[in-house]
């Protein structure tokens, strides 16, 4: 299984590089929540996104799609540990989504509970 997803995003990655997608100067809609721009920061447009699915050996770049559309959104988390994170939105409002070390690992529990406190820090109220 973690070969043919391996596979997986291996070809996501090339068809965007050969699309050129990567080298155009597309912008993402605006984060649903902002980072700290340190421990959790927005990926904000497709060189990002693209970078980030070769350097966490992911399929972030599968993402654009619904990114682009507005349904989900995604982050980069440098500590505790190095992850992405996904946020979707669902009917009401954005929520939680995965949370992905490299190569698809469960972060610990640390990161998790680091990226929850984040979340309701930024949520709490609203």
């Amino acid at each position: 299984r973690q070969q043919v997803l391996d596979l997986r995003c291996e070809l996501e990655d090339e068809l965007l590089r050969l699309g050129g997608v990567e080298h155009l100067n597309l912008k993402f809609p605006d984060p649903p929540l902002p980072g700290d721009r340190e421990r959790i920061v927005p990926i904000c447009d497709v060189r990002t996104l693209v970078e980030e699915g070769r350097r966490q050996h992911n399929c972030a770049a599968g993402m654009l799609s619904s990114i682009l559309q507005g349904n989900s959104f995604l982050y980069q988390v440098n500590s505790p540990e190095r992850c992405t994170l996904s946020m979707v939105h669902s009917g009401t409002g954005w929520e939680l989504g995965e949370l992905r070390g490299p190569c698809n690992a469960e972060p610990g529990m640390l990161t998790r509970t680091a990226v929850e406190a984040w979340t309701r820090s930024l949520t709490c109220g609203s």
